[in-house]
């Protein structure tokens, strides 16, 4: 007989445990991107532990992944030096999620890709999803509601 209790707590603890880690990967790229250049983030990265997996040098972005826990890729875009992005993709059975950061913002947005109807998300997305709002540094509120815009004249 299945105990479905202890599935659900085994799945929410692995879920948390997945979680954590991609807050401190988030926290790590949270540093990089307020205080290295785009030519040294790489390195900077690849010393960690991350894997690149594309790189533009003329836009000044850059593709990595955490090759022991693949749940996401990072994207680095350094093109816009105000205001440098970290945006992480979800794969796998929590695909569907966008983990959006730049560097004037402390908290990372947690979005659901709007181009996803809800059959399209991973199995444990929105269970993800929900695990990540639990801790500290992660919002509902879309990362475009925290950015500064210049004002028009």
């Amino acid at each position: 007989m299945v105990d479905n209790a202890r599935m659900q707590n085994d799945n929410f603890q692995d879920l948390l445990r997945r979680a954590k880690i991609v807050e401190k990967q988030l926290a790590y790229f949270g540093v990089v991107v307020r205080k290295c250049s785009f030519e040294d983030a790489i390195p900077s990265a690849e010393r960690a532990g991350f894997t690149l997996v594309v790189s533009n040098e003329a836009n000044k972005e850059a593709v990595l992944e955490w090759p022991a826990e693949p749940d996401f890729l990072f994207s680095l875009s350094f093109e816009d030096p105000a205001m440098i992005s970290v945006v992480a993709e979800s794969r796998g059975d929590i695909y569907g999620l966008s983990l959006v950061s730049h560097s004037a913002m402390t908290d990372v947005s947690v979005e659901l890709k709007p181009s996803l109807r809800m059959d399209q998300l991973g199995k444990n997305a929105l269970q993800f999803r929900d695990v990540l709002l639990s801790l500290s540094h992660f919002v509902e509120r879309p990362a475009w509601a925290s950015a500064s815009f210049p004002e028009i004249q």
